[in-house]
């Protein structure tokens, strides 16, 4: 009599994080938010981590998701900044309102972080990163439309 081998069940989705990385002095400098939160960035390309392209893929992460996930506003965004300070993290454009559309930030990961703490690391601020600018549309301020020259009209009809 033989005994049937029952099927394991398929791995659940998980996000690969290196002794390299865990042992780097970027990580070891990270709030514990950052580190919470380091993960979900790792996880959102989903490519092999031996891939060249996981480092020049763009991808979104909107403040809305992070609340879901239990992250205060305040929080996520301390993290964000903290993940690009220590080269986790290049942004490639920051979200917000534009009109009547609402733009998450969007980001690539980086390998700056191997490279913390020696002459040869590139500081990146999150503060400080101009995005790209939008289409040239018409902006409501104060209930007054502001044209891409920058001049006030204040009819808005």
């Amino acid at each position: 009599m033989t005994r049937r081998r029952q099927k394991t069940p398929p791995l659940k989705a998980f996000v690969a994080i290196t002794w390299e990385l865990l042992i780097s002095a970027a990580f070891i400098e990270l709030c514990h938010y950052s580190r919470a939160a380091l993960p979900y960035f790792l996880g959102k390309v989903k490519l092999s981590p031996a891939d060249p392209r996981k480092y020049t893929t763009p991808f979104s992460f909107p403040y809305s998701e992070a609340k879901r996930l239990g992250f205060p506003t305040s929080t996520f965004a301390k993290a964000i900044e903290q993940l690009v300070k220590y080269g986790f993290l290049d942004p490639v454009s920051k979200g917000g309102c534009y009109g009547e559309i609402k733009a998450p930030n969007e980001f690539t990961l980086s390998n700056r972080w191997r490279s913390y703490g020696t002459k040869e690391f590139v500081a990146s601020s999150w503060k400080s990163f101009i995005p790209k600018p939008r289409k040239n549309t018409p902006r409501l301020y104060r209930g007054k439309c502001i044209t891409p020259s920058g001049e006030i009209n204040p009819d808005t009809s």
